[in-house]
């Protein structure tokens, strides 16, 4: 059942009206996703291939990675389900704005290993992991709203005398 219409202020841009359940639970969806997209990548880095990863510093001490980085990948989820739920409450565009946005945070995530980590190797594949971890939590969240966030169009506006109908 769709959200009940806003009012409309003619002069100001369109209010985006939001499916508050199918997005509630797309969120949701998208959270564990990202979760288990980290989980996933951090048993397949560490036990596949040999990779030492380095989990952000005092998060969960003495925890297995895998745990720590599904942790941090339903973080990421949340997050970015939280910015898209701001930016459609207080935007007329909100998609194109979640899109500049998370480039920005894909670029701090990735980065971000290489402040606290030692061994480059370590550092780039613990950046790959969080760069994987963002894209989802970044494609997911995107899904959820092309779903669930919908612009309303304008009533068409007709001229007096005008015949109704296609032209």
């Amino acid at each position: 059942m769709p959200a009940p219409q806003q009012p409309q202020d003619p002069s100001g841009p369109p209010v985006p009206v939001v499916a508050r359940w199918r997005f509630a639970a797309g969120s949701l969806v998208a959270v564990v996703v990202t979760a288990a997209a980290a989980y996933v990548v951090c048993l397949l880095l560490e036990s596949v291939f040999a990779v030492e990863l380095a989990p952000p510093p005092d998060l969960l001490p003495e925890r297995p990675d895998a745990q720590v980085f599904a942790v941090v990948g339903a973080a990421i989820g949340l997050g970015a389900v939280v910015m898209m739920a701001l930016l459609a409450a207080s935007v007329s565009r909100p998609r194109l704005f979640f899109g500049w946005s998370m480039v920005v945070v894909v670029a701090l995530l990735t980065v971000a290993p290489f402040t606290w980590a030692d061994g480059v190797v370590t550092q780039a594949f613990t950046a790959a992991l969080f760069l994987v971890a963002t894209v989802v939590a970044w494609a997911c969240v995107s899904g959820v709203a092309i779903r669930t966030i919908h612009t309303p169009r304008p009533p068409a506006v007709r001229r007096a005398g005008a015949a109704p109908g296609p032209a």
